[in-house]
């Protein structure tokens, strides 16, 4: 699905014709939005990184085979919530976010799925915006397969989709480990950029962040880490994200 969305956003690019982006990418948008850019390098001006990865997820800590338990990780919730359900999980997900938690208790996701299934959110609030699409079957089961598939993220995988056939993206992301630290690192032009991580969330563990460090060192000069937040980490630090966009376009030494 990753590697499908970024040939369909290059072309997007490319027909925009698209110079000195300033890339921002968060979650599945990571792969998405460097696997599209990593084509046409040249056209990024700087980087905004915010929990995603485009690495092998390391073992330690954190992973999404034991968060936010290991007796209920996040890769196994699509086989234990209903279809109808999944909107309820995602308004849940987004409250743990913007509440200082890494992850909903079972009774507040109980509890979100009761209101979403009987229509409840108020309407323009976050909770509402963010469960709807998955009134949509479609919506649903992908977003449930981008979770089943997290234990793997970044590694590389293969699956069989049941229209499509067999799935391959082993050397899409072979492509981006390789292309984004020649391209952008100091091997490259060595582009601006930043790190902003909620911590409470295996895309924003340490390890994480080091393996960014490593592709793009001048990301280490700009990474805020945020212990207490989860991982819509947007939701919460909207303003200093904005201001990290603002430094790398228009630096105050000039």
């Amino acid at each position: 699905v990753d590697m499908h969305h970024a040939e369909n956003l290059l072309a997007l690019v490319r027909h925009l014709d698209l110079q000195d982006v300033t890339l921002v990418v968060h979650d599945w948008g990571g792969p998405i939005g460097f696997g599209a850019f990593a084509q046409e390098p040249d056209r990024v001006r700087n980087l905004l990184v915010m929990n995603t990865t485009i690495f092998p997820m390391p073992d330690e800590g954190f992973t999404y085979t034991n968060f936010p338990s290991p007796e209920n990780p996040w890769s196994s919730m699509p086989d234990r919530i209903a279809d109808d359900a999944w909107g309820g999980v995602a308004a849940a997900i987004i409250l743990a976010s913007t509440s200082n938690s890494g992850s909903p208790a079972s009774a507040t996701i109980a509890s979100y799925i009761n209101q979403f299934q009987n229509n409840l959110f108020a309407e323009a609030s976050p909770e509402y915006v963010f469960s709807e699409p998955f009134r949509s079957v479609a919506n649903v089961r992908s977003s449930k397969r981008k979770v089943r598939q997290t234990p793997v993220w970044g590694h590389g995988y293969t699956y069989e989709d049941s229209v499509h056939g067999l799935q391959d993206n082993n050397a899409f992301y072979d492509d981006m480990q390789r292309i984004v630290p020649h391209e952008w690192g100091p091997d490259g032009r060595n582009i601006d950029a930043s790190g902003h991580f909620g911590q409470l969330d295996p895309a924003g563990k340490a390890e994480v962040i080091a393996q960014w460090h490593a592709a793009l060192p001048r990301m280490a000069e700009r990474t805020f880490t945020y212990p207490d937040e989860g991982h819509f980490i947007e939701e919460v630090k909207g303003p200093e994200m904005a201001q990290s966009i603002l430094e790398m376009n228009w630096p105050p030494d000039g």
